[in-house]
């Protein structure tokens, strides 16, 4: 199986690398796009499916550009889809520059249930297969970790619709690796989810209740029915819109309560918008509303080690 992520110096050659992983990750240093430079590093991790063939491979700016340290620890979001036969394809991701001008690492997944590979690829991360989604993608935030990009005391994750979903599995799976989540349109509970006006017609990709062994997958790994009283989750933006036609808002709403009743210390917030919906067709004074709100809440989260913006560091890497 590829695993893939696009960090400077990630490729080590005779390394054992954790499997079911499946990263495409960047590490983008950069004040403003063109200049001060960025950096693209992309490196598939074998594993033990034979799916599809490891690559390796490196792009940077051509005149060196600023680098991400090797040895050192920054503040980091990674972010991942897999469902759907969905690609994520490289991009610079617009809502996240005022994260990125401060000096944070930013990862993006290439997980299964995605169309990354074709659609041998989507079929490993739907019904009954859906938690290789998840372990993918905490192979991913383990990868980061290991080779010193980041820290679980600095790690945010973010993640939409589907990736909502993804957010609550890795939130409740793995609360110990991340510092804060931000969960937009999430399903969290997938023993009712296909009793929603739309739910039916996610039935193909998640299965249903009606069979045995996909029930039995579903609750395995429903965010909302492994929430633990006691535990400390990390800190969690919940996002919603009133006028959700494809997942109930009430999904966000039902994980928020859960998340407070369980006694975690850190902040359960639950952001509703009375004029949007799932994200698409929204105005842009609703989506500027919303990554504001965003971007405030992961810039408080990751903390003092930030850089000041607009302060480049001479290709020695960031000043944090």
């Amino acid at each position: 199986m590829n695993r893939r992520v696009g960090i400077h110096e990630a490729s080590h050659d005779g390394e054992e690398y954790s499997p079911e992983l499946s990263i495409r990750a960047r590490a983008v240093r950069s004040t403003v796009v063109g200049e001060d430079s960025n950096e693209i590093h992309v490196v598939d991790l074998p594993g033990r499916d034979a799916l599809a063939q490891p690559e390796r491979g490196r792009a940077a700016a051509d005149d060196g550009g600023l680098r991400t340290p090797r040895g050192t620890t920054h503040p980091a979001l990674l972010t991942g889809y897999g469902g759907y036969n969905i690609s994520l394809t490289p991009n610079y991701p617009a809502p996240y520059v005022p994260l990125l001008e401060r000096g944070v690492v930013f990862a993006e997944a290439n997980l299964r249930g995605g169309g990354e590979y074709g659609e041998d690829w989507h079929t490993q991360g739907k019904l009954t297969k859906k938690q290789n989604v998840f372990d993918d993608f905490a192979a991913c935030a383990k990868y980061l970790i290991a080779h010193k990009y980041t820290q679980p005391s600095k790690l945010a994750i973010i993640g939409g619709s589907n990736g909502g979903l993804l957010m609550g599995a890795a939130l409740t799976q793995h609360p110990e690796m991340y510092h804060a989540v931000v969960s937009m349109v999430g399903i969290y509970d997938m023993l009712r989810v296909e009793l929603s006006p739309n739910g039916a017609f996610n039935v193909t990709e998640f299965g249903t209740v009606k069979e045995a062994d996909q029930f039995k997958a579903l609750y395995a790994y429903s965010p909302y029915h492994h929430v633990k009283d006691g535990t400390q989750y990390p800190a969690i933006l919940l996002t919603t819109g009133d006028n959700d036609a494809r997942v109930d808002p009430m999904q966000s709403r039902k994980m928020a309560a859960r998340l407070e009743a369980s006694g975690t210390k850190q902040p359960v917030l639950l952001r509703t918008s009375s004029t949007a919906g799932h994200g698409i067709g929204s105005s842009i004074d609703d989506n500027v509303a919303l990554w504001t709100d965003i971007d405030a809440f992961l810039l408080k989260e990751l903390g003092g080690g930030l850089r000041p913006p607009g302060l480049g560091t001479g290709g020695q890497g960031p000043g944090l």
